[in-house]
């Protein structure tokens, strides 16, 4: 069907020869992505005609168009360039859509070359046009996510959630399926930038199953390069190697060509910090005929191969790729990254030149403070050391490099140490057993052998004891029934002075939520829109001063005792659980009995359940370490059972109970007629349980 509307398209344009007719050509295959030959006589047809006639408008058109052909070559500075011209030439004519879709090209450009200040500034260009002059709703979801990703590339993850959420609005107002499917797949990204790698990976893979439904095959290989990326970020190299060869067998059988050699260029990246080099020099080698004209994936090759025969001490081929590297540089202003330093610094140690790597080492400095190599190899970075100290004699530098060399090797051998470990431990652990049964055998002929000495002299010292412990047993049951009375009493004053301490505790907080509200946040706002008239003040500040506000509106919240003639207790935890998992390190579940059981308890029960989880859920935070926990409410035999469970540190109750906290809990369940019990152990998590007697009232009560 899409071949016969092209034929269709060609032959009126061939019929009519106008620019108008060939740019229509060019835009359905601009649009389809396909056949760049043809793309190309379209435009050309259409800039000749256009020139001839002075018609700007067709002219832009044509140069929009062209730029196609550059970027699926991958080369990105001619695709700028050409939409740059397109811009110009439309400039003042009001066609406010092709405005729209060359500053979108720009954006895209620059984010090929990780400018991503200025996509953000193209990307806004663009959504000021659509909101102005009333767009396509599709184009302006579009322009949202590339501001989304822009800010999570930059780590900016409130903006980068807030136009991702605003991208997934627009879209379903415009009904575009397959590009909300990418705003959830950039969502997933988002949580990766977080490391929230468990909600990234269940993200991704509700993204996969959709794309399943729709057979959209374009889309899914950037979700498997994706989850490549999320696999090498949470330290798990095979997985990423494993997507990585997804995505490229997705490309394989696509028309992309130059997007395929990307991939094998990303799985080159991910084989090297995999140490497996052979690996990465073949795959690299299979990507090489298809990046010829795009600069900077060619010369990110070029580097990775020098730095994998640098490995492999082929010193021959070191120097061939970095020759490349430097003819490529200095022809295309590629820029030269780590790789290249460590390699060029690492030949010239071994020939011996290490005054003359010094500057090389200082470049891979400059370059890997920008963007570390966390996953290197040790030796690269003993190195490094080796340089900045023999060759530089900066030992402070070389000091530091050593010390990361030695975590990275940490890292590399903790899971073989770990194995050594427990088999020794295993192996202490049977002696230490045997050790304690012969000790045991040792103590028990020591005990025969003394029993009958110690015998005698217990009749003799027995009479004498018991004479004294009458007496003492007459004055400690005097001083113990003063002690129960004295007990009692403290009892009970400490019974009412927690009381007090309850009640006026709800009063504070709602006293200081007001305050942290009315004032310092208030005020905090002020600050934060002051600082944003001061041009002179760094970007970095009032983002910090901005999420200071935000800090202190939330704490307000929280502090302030929740209304429950509005709402119910079930919103409000869940609303609670919803915001701590978009922020906090630990992952919280709720569950909770039917809504019409909840609905049925008195304000006064719901407002003590409601603290006593606030309070294990600040105590979770603050000191179990969990990485996830579960809050489960329930109704059984005219009971209610509130639990609260987490997998972390844990602790011994016993010794923990005189805590302020554990002492809050404790008395709040009294509160009710209730009873708690806490299960817990070093390393075992913490399970509060805490039981209520409670009839409901009839539902028309």
């Amino acid at each position: 069907m899409l071949g016969q509307q092209a034929g269709n398209l060609r032959e009126k344009a061939e019929k009519e020869n106008t620019a108008e007719s060939w740019n229509n050509l060019a835009e359905y295959l601009y649009q389809e992505r396909t056949d760049p030959g043809l793309i190309q006589k379209a435009t050309g047809k259409a800039i000749e005609l256009a020139t001839l006639q002075n018609n700007r408008k067709e002219l832009g058109r044509a140069y929009i168009y062209s730029s196609e052909i550059f970027f699926q070559e991958g080369d990105i500075l001619k695709f700028r360039e050409a939409n740059r011209t397109a811009l110009q030439t439309i400039e003042g004519l009001r066609y406010y859509d092709l405005e729209e879709e060359a500053l979108n090209n720009m954006a895209t450009a620059f984010g090929e070359q990780d400018q991503i200040d200025s996509l953000i500034f193209y990307v806004r260009q663009a959504i000021d046009l659509n909101l102005r002059y009333k767009g396509s709703k599709r184009q302006l979801g579009n322009e949202y996510q590339n501001l989304a990703y822009s800010y999570s590339i930059l780590g900016v993850t409130d903006s980068s959630l807030f136009y991702t959420r605003k991208t997934i609005e627009v879209l379903g107002e415009a009904k575009d399926t397959l590009r909300m499917l990418d705003a959830y797949n950039q969502l997933a990204v988002i949580h990766v930038k977080s490391q929230q790698y468990e909600e990234a990976l269940n993200t991704f893979n509700e993204a996969l199953d959709l794309y399943e439904k729709v057979e959209n095959k374009h889309n899914r290989l950037y979700i498997y390069t994706n989850l490549a990326a999320l696999f090498q970020k949470w330290g798990k190299q095979e997985q990423a190697i494993d997507f990585s060869r997804k995505a490229i067998a997705d490309a394989a059988n696509s028309s992309e060509k130059i997007t395929y050699a990307k991939l094998l260029c990303n799985l080159g990246g991910h084989l090297y910090r995999h140490q497996l080099y052979q690996s990465s020099i073949d795959t690299l080698t299979l990507a090489l005929p298809y990046i010829r004209e795009s600069h900077y994936y060619l010369g990110t090759a070029y580097q990775t191969l020098a730095a994998n025969y640098f490995a492999i001490n082929k010193a021959d081929s070191v120097t061939h790729y970095l020759a490349l590297t430097d003819s490529l540089s200095n022809r295309n202003q590629f820029t030269r990254g780590e790789l290249f330093y460590a390699a060029k610094a690492g030949l010239l140690l071994e020939q011996g030149k290490i005054k003359e790597a010094v500057p090389y080492v200082y470049e891979f400095i400059q370059t890997d403070s920008r963007k570390e190599l966390k996953d290197a190899y040790p030796a690269l970075y003993n190195m490094v050391a080796y340089i900045l100290e023999e060759g530089a004699g900066d030992y402070k530098q070389a000091l530091a490099y050593k010390s990361l060399a030695y975590a990275i090797q940490d890292s590399l051998y903790k899971k073989e140490s770990d194995s050594r470990l427990n088999e020794f431990y295993a192996l202490y652990k049977t002696t230490e057993k045997e050790l304690e049964i012969s000790r045991l055998n040792e103590e028990r002929q020591k005990i025969l052998y003394t029993r009958t000495l110690l015998i005698s002299c217990f009749v003799i010292i027995a009479v004498i004891l018991l004479c004294l412990s009458l007496y003492n047993r007459f004055l400690r049951l005097k001083k113990e029934k003063e002690a129960v009375s004295l007990a009692a009493k403290v009892k009970e004053l400490e019974i009412r002075q927690m009381q007090q301490y309850l009640e006026g505790l709800e009063d504070e907080r709602n006293r200081l939520a007001k305050d942290l509200h009315d004032h310092v946040s208030n005020n905090l706002y002020i600050l934060e829109n002051e600082l944003k008239k001061i041009e002179s003040i760094p970007p970095a500040v009032s983002r910090q001063m901005g999420q200071l506000y935000h800090q202190v509106r939330n704490i307000s919240h929280e502090l302030i005792s929740p209304s429950f003639q509005y709402t119910t207790l079930a919103e409000i935890l869940h609303s609670r659980i919803v915001e701590l998992n978009e922020k906090a390190t630990t992952r919280f579940t709720l569950a909770l009995p039917e809504e019409a059981i909840i609905e049925r308890l008195p304000v006064s029960v719901s407002h003590e359940l409601y603290r006593i989880v606030q309070e294990c859920i600040g105590n979770i935070l603050k000191y179990s370490r969990a990485t996830e926990a579960k809050i489960t409410l329930s109704y059984k035999n005219q009971k209610l059972f509130l639990t609260v469970q987490d997998n972390g540190t844990g602790f011994d109750p016993e010794k923990k109970r005189t805590g302020i906290g554990l002492q809050i809990i404790e008395e709040r369940t009294k509160r009710m007629n209730g009873s708690l019990s806490i299960s817990s152990g070093p390393g075992k998590g913490c399970q509060i349980k805490v039981m209520v007697p409670f009839i409901l009232p009839d539902a028309g009560e």
